[in-house]
């Protein structure tokens, strides 16, 4: 909708990205993350807009709860640490501002999820329905071998070939 991705957005998500930085994939397989790297941008950005347009907001309150309710953030006695924090930024080499703004945009799109789920309504019958179809659909390969390939495979012996034309002897006589 206009609005650019820019370069450095693109390559902090590669960065935290941890598949993205694994160094035993193929060029292609790395080319296939730097794709859905990019789509998941310009989907999370379209979803921002549309959250917008609903005039869907986050307060700088909620903002701060969320980041001192992040374990990762808690000293041994399970109080906020700044210091823990400023480290884990360094760390994943982005600044206060960007990683708040990426706590209120994970907000922001789960409360537009919220609403997006208080707006749906489906039937039982639908769900049924649903249910029906991908639950009986399958993939079946169909594979034709000719018998007539495994012939000189099978050799049985006499006594194999007795018993089994006395036990088919009705069928064996129906066919000829």
């Amino acid at each position: 909708n206009g609005k650019r991705i820019t370069d450095t957005r693109y390559h902090q998500a590669m960065k935290r990205n941890p598949q993205s930085q694994d160094r035993g994939l193929t060029e292609d397989q790395h080319r296939q993350i730097a794709r859905d790297t990019v789509t998941r941008l310009v989907r999370q950005e379209v979803l921002l807009q549309e959250a917008d347009k609903l005039g869907i907001e986050v307060s700088d309150e909620e903002v701060a709860r969320t980041i001192l309710g992040i374990d990762g953030f808690a000293d041994e006695s399970g109080e906020f640490s700044q210091e823990l924090y400023i480290r884990h930024l360094k760390r994943f080499g982005t600044t206060q501002a960007q990683f708040e703004l990426d706590i209120r945009n994970d907000l922001l799109l789960s409360r537009l999820q919220d609403v997006a789920m208080q707006a749906t309504s489906v039937d039982e019958a639908e769900i049924r329905e649903r249910w029906f179809d991908e639950m009986t659909s399958f993939e079946l390969d169909l594979v034709t071998v000719r018998a007539l390939a495994f012939y000189d495979d099978v050799l049985p012996s006499e006594a194999e070939l007795e018993t089994f034309i006395a036990e088919n002897r009705p069928e064996i006589r129906a066919f000829y």
